[in-house]
């Protein structure tokens, strides 16, 4: 029932659940809400995993709000993500975009193979490959930028999710190679440094 959906995240008290400790927080955000049954499912074993391997960084339901925004409200079709980690938004952008409808794609690149297999896995259970592509590569260097636009079909993204390293010289780095690159009216969000 999607009016229950993370209401429990309240009671634990992990502190990436933060968001849902804070007063007033007696909903559930429209980022969980838009999912179906079987997505939240999904979800709700990938949190228990994650947590099992203590492989807890995913981006908050504001940032993800926000996001949402972008996609939904942009009726984009054309995302790239810089650092997926194990997987958190990757899942809900490419849940997302499936429900959107059309040809829609998130690629996705981290340079670690281990959280790309286990991100790949929950991909491949959420039935979303034709909505999310993952990549193992740099996406600071020239090679990494140009596996990510082949992969989109040789066109730039319309929303790039920047959340690879917090370094403050790795991200001016992304930076300065991505930015130049980036089309017309797209967007590029980061998540902290």
């Amino acid at each position: 029932m999607p009016q229950q959906r993370s209401l429990r995240f309240a009671d634990d008290p992990h502190d990436r659940f933060w968001w849902h400790h804070r007063d007033g927080r007696d909903y559930v955000p429209a980022v969980y809400e838009v999912l179906t049954d079987d997505e939240w499912q999904l979800m709700e074993e990938w949190y228990a995993e994650t947590a099992a391997i203590g492989a807890v960084g995913e981006w908050n339901p504001p940032a993800m709000s926000l996001i949402h925004g972008f996609v939904s409200g942009g009726g984009l079709s054309r995302v790239a993500q810089i650092g997926h980690y194990h997987g958190y938004s990757a899942l809900l952008v490419g849940f997302w975009l499936r429900a959107m409808g059309g040809d829609r794609l998130l690629v996705s690149a981290d340079i670690d193979a281990q959280a790309t297999a286990f991100t790949q896995r929950y991909v491949d259970r959420a039935g979303l490959r034709d909505h999310v592509r993952l990549l193992v590569c740099d996406a600071s260097t020239e090679a990494g930028i140009e596996q990510i636009v082949a992969a989109l079909g040789g066109r730039m993204p319309e929303l790039i999710l920047r959340d690879s390293s917090h370094d403050y010289d790795e991200t001016k780095r992304e930076l300065k190679r991505w930015i130049p690159r980036m089309a017309s009216q797209s967007v590029m969000v980061i998540n902290g440094m």
